[in-house]
């Protein structure tokens, strides 16, 4: 991502320094589809190098042209066969790049329809008879062409690198919540709120959750800023450090692989009880099995926390920390279990934090299609029950079992 980053930034100080990473990447996003449907991919590739190889024959033609004068005409004819094959596809493919760009977009991207046929136009003007007398002017009409077909490249290539960051690019106009430290909060199947005030509840829920987090971590900076709204499956972007969020990817991991546990005994006693081969006591003795008790499954979660965050025992605040996170936790169960799920963004994270991300994401894909495949087996029912008691956890008082 750094190098999405690097690259994002050079284009915004070549072009436009005011413009967004949303344009770039649908500016990139319309040549690449229109290279990819004519086939321009590696003809560019071809273009370029030829180019290039040129100038460099061109350049030494100065110092002596009657010596460089067949490699001219060897390279110019070279080329001329390749500019005869971009030119029949061109004006579909410029058509197609002009229509799904908006006029910002076009003043950004800078070239005007027609704008390269005519630099092709002015590079065939000196036919090979007439290059070493006006050496300069073709050394000028070359770079000329070459400027133009690398910014086509430039945009191409900037999509190709960031679009392994869809959806947080796309559709993205402010650039903080792709070149940050993010938590994703993703609102869908049950767990998708279309209100605001229900927009307002699960933004003051989730300030909870990472400040919780937060002192688990020992991180004094939990000033935890919301920094996108996305529509659609709601999308809630939260900016926080690195270490807060890889916490909470950490617990969110945890919680995902105790619900694949859970809902693949659950849809082997489904497909057990369609066989019609138990008896319905047989059954529901299975099905018995499968609830999740939300206070003890939080328990035995923040339990493992605390080993890998917060080890000291004898910690002054080690009660009060446990408690804390051991709610933020029982927070996110009831979330996830309703579909809801975590992903980040982190910027130049350790190893241990990029792989705890990776394996939250994979786990997350199981889940999502595992309970599409346990919902065609329930006809509607509950996916998993989660069982709500009024047992204290172990560290908790009368009077915060109440909270």
């Amino acid at each position: 991502m750094t190098f999405v980053r690097r690259v994002f930034l050079f284009l915004k100080n070549k072009y436009k320094p005011n413009m967004t990473l949303s344009q770039i990447f649908k500016i990139g996003k319309a040549i690449s589809e229109t290279f990819r449907i004519n086939h321009f991919d590696q003809l560019l590739i071809q273009i370029k190098n030829s180019l290039l190889e040129y100038l460099s024959i061109l350049h030494a033609a100065t110092n002596n042209l009657p010596a460089n004068q067949t490699n001219i005409i060897t390279a110019r004819n070279s080329l001329e066969t390749q500019l005869n094959r971009f030119l029949s596809l061109h004006p579909a493919s410029e058509s197609f790049i002009q229509t799904h760009l908006s006029a910002e977009e076009k003043s950004i991207f800078m070239i005007n329809p027609g704008e390269l046929t005519l630099a092709i136009r002015n590079f065939r003007m000196l036919v090979p008879i007439d290059i070493l007398p006006n050496i300069d002017a073709a050394i000028t009409s070359t770079e000329a062409l070459n400027n133009i077909l690398t910014q086509y490249q430039q945009f191409k290539d900037f999509y190709s690198f960031a679009s392994a960051f869809h959806p947080q690019i796309e559709d993205n106009n402010d650039d903080n919540g792709v070149f940050s430290n993010s938590l994703s909060i993703i609102f869908e199947d049950e767990a998708l709120i279309t209100k605001l005030s229900e927009v307002s509840i699960a933004s003051k829920d989730w300030g909870f959750i990472i400040n919780c987090f937060a002192r688990l971590v020992n991180e004094t900076d939990t000033d935890a800023e919301i920094i996108s709204v996305k529509r659609g499956s709601l999308i809630i972007i939260i900016a926080s450090t690195v270490a807060v969020i890889g916490a909470i990817c950490k617990a969110s991991d945890k919680i995902v692989k105790c619900f694949l546990m859970i809902l693949n005994a659950k849809q082997s006693v489904l497909e057990l009880e369609k066989t019609g081969l138990y008896t319905k006591l047989e059954i529901d003795a299975l099905k018995k099995k499968q609830a999740i008790n939300v206070k003890k499954q939080a328990q035995l979660i923040t339990n493992e926390l605390l080993e890998d965050y917060l080890p000291d025992t004898t910690h002054p605040d080690y009660h009060e920390i446990k408690v804390a996170v051991k709610k933020a936790v029982e927070q996110m169960i009831r979330f996830e279990n309703k579909g809801g799920r975590i992903d980040a963004n982190l910027i130049e994270a350790s190893l241990e934090y990029q792989k705890i991300v990776a394996d939250l994401r994979e786990r997350n894909i199981e889940h999502k299609m595992l309970r599409s495949n346990v919902a065609s087996l329930i006809e509607g029912k509950q996916f998993l029950k989660l069982e709500e008691n009024n047992e204290k956890g172990e560290d908790e008082t009368d009077e915060e079992s109440a909270v």
